[in-house]
């Protein structure tokens, strides 16, 4: 910000300070423009009708708003340094002007040109930084909803917002659907013209989807070439009404750009919260995907309902369910060919991290075998375990993107780098939300550093709004931590470690498994390694 800019707003009931200060200033902020007010009131509606860099608050020891008035700026977000001005020097007024928002405090008696430009400077230069900050802030929030290509919301954001969704609609007893949509025979686009075409089509996609949807829809792009959209209070009728009008307008629609030329048609499968077997958002999204394969079945180019799918299914005979059956055995033998493939591969991304750091080396091994056999001693289901166990192995390699210089410094962390350090589930999630066989997974490794009382990040979940495996996790990685030590800590003795988690119990993690991986512990569990 120039200095020949700066606009000036001094809040001086008395007239002590203004003159003073104007005078100084005049050689060094000759086109600044300066504005005196004489209280808070009148000092909040300027603020509220002009924008302001600086505020120069008059504090008066016989009776002063002045403190009050700093708290008002901050409630109001009014993006102004504050720089207070005392008639007296006081040590305990300076301290709760800084403590409520001040940059700086200065006495009358110290005032000067050396003293009050070395108070503008540093103000300014801290207001800019607080700007660059917000501003990278806001650009990690936006990337951790919104997806990069077409600008919808993303999976992970979308998996959020239907779980909201889906607890009120139980809850008042109001309509659900999800509809999943699927670009026909979308790899040939690709294949015959290309990534940068297909990225084309992709985004043109999303603007047709988003013309042809209420305010109130969710639409998101799930993943490739698939669209979800959630709708609410709507009936069956008008939900296939616009699953219609959505079909139609890409059967009747040219995709042009740059010489290439295509035509695209959708496949679209509908389900609704009332069907049987619905009573989590999990089991709506895959009946939506159990009717949008059907839609494909069908030749594409097709809607279907997931009751349509159940009639079908209903008038295939026990023979032929049995060959189907056989077939999809061996396609989830093939899956779990791939998943073991693509761990071996993260494995080695994880073990790079963490072996340049001796305290850190195999930290996800030993967490996963922690939280294996704490979940088998909570009595889980073996596939929670098994997600349990892959969420475990990756729940770190998020810090890949994250600077060697920052990830290995000896010491404690700026805030800043402490900030990016906690980014690092979304970078996890980031890296690998296009892997939908992991979406179970994605969750927990998202989670795995949200606090029970709700504390935690990246999103404050709370109590059993956090996924139980991510609680689990939770647990089994901060005890490691604890006992390894890191560069700003040194390790303890398993029993101080068992104690740590005894204290957060409540707190930082779930009682009931705190207590049971003390229990554990205590009672002599030891790693295979």
């Amino acid at each position: 910000m120039p200095a020949s800019r700066i606009s000036i707003l001094c809040v001086d009931e008395n007239n002590v300070f203004t003159k003073t200060a104007e005078g100084i200033l005049k050689k060094d902020l000759s086109s600044a423009s300066y504005t005196r007010v004489e209280n808070g009131r009148s000092a909040l509606h300027h603020l509220s009708c002009n924008p302001v860099d600086l505020v120069l608050v008059g504090h008066h020891a016989a009776k002063s708003d002045s403190l009050r008035l700093i708290d008002d700026i901050r409630k109001r977000k009014i993006d102004a340094a504050v720089i207070m001005i005392s008639t007296k020097g006081n040590e305990r007024t300076a301290v709760e002007a800084m403590k409520r928002g001040a940059y700086d405090y200065l006495s009358k008696h110290e005032l000067n040109a050396d003293t009050l430009r070395s108070a503008i400077r540093h103000a300014m230069n801290q207001k800019r930084t607080e700007a660059r900050h917000r501003a990278a802030r806001e650009r990690i929030q936006e990337q951790a909803t919104q997806d990069g290509l077409t600008g919808l919301y993303n999976h992970i954001h979308f998996q959020q917002l239907l779980k909201k969704e889906f607890k009120q609609a139980r809850r008042y007893s109001y309509p659900l659907y999800c509809i999943m949509i699927d670009l026909d025979d979308f790899k040939g686009v690709n294949d015959t013209h290309g990534h940068l075409f297909g990225d084309f089509v992709l985004q043109r996609s999303a603007q047709i989807l988003q013309q042809q949807m209420r305010d109130t829809d969710i639409l998101a792009r799930y993943g490739g070439e698939e669209f979800v959209v959630a709708c609410s209070h709507i009936k069956e009728r008008g939900v296939l009404s616009l699953c219609e009008r959505v079909r139609q307008v890409f059967a009747e629609n040219i995709f042009e750009n740059g010489g290439d030329t295509v035509s695209m048609t959708v496949s679209i499968g509908v389900a609704s919260i009332t069907e049987a077997g619905v009573h989590t958002k999990a089991e709506l999204i895959r009946h939506a995907d159990e009717a949008l394969y059907e839609a494909k079945g069908r030749g594409k180019n097709n809607v279907c309902l997931w009751r349509e799918k159940r009639s079908v299914e209903r008038l295939i005979d026990k023979e032929h369910h049995q060959i189907i059956e056989d077939f999809q055995n061996r396609f989830l033998g093939f899956t779990d060919e791939i998943i073991t493939k693509f761990m071996e591969y993260s494995q080695r991304i994880v073990d790079g991290i963490e072996s340049k750091d001796p305290k850190t080396a195999d930290h996800s091994t030993k967490v996963t075998e922690y939280a294996m056999a704490l979940s088998e001693k909570l009595g889980l289901q073996p596939p929670e375990i098994r997600s349990v166990r892959i969420a475990g192995l990756l729940h770190d390699i998020g810090k890949a993107g994250i600077s060697p210089e920052i990830l290995y410094k000896k010491g404690k962390y700026t805030s800043r780098e402490f900030r990016l350090m906690q980014l690092h589930p979304q970078f996890s999630v980031k890296m690998i939300d296009q892997l939908h066989f992991l979406d179970d997974e994605i969750q927990l490794i998202l989670q795995h550093h949200e606090r029970f009382d709700g504390k935690g990040y990246p999103t404050g979940r709370k109590g059993r709004e956090i996924s139980r495996g991510a609680r689990i996790l939770a647990v089994c990685d901060a005890y490691d931590a604890i006992i390894s030590g890191r560069s700003y800590r040194k390790p303890v003795s398993r029993a101080d470690g068992c104690r740590s988690i005894s204290k957060e119990a409540g707190r930082q993690f779930d009682p009931q498994i705190a207590d049971a991986f003390v229990a554990m512990i205590e009672a002599g569990f030891a790693l295979s390694q």
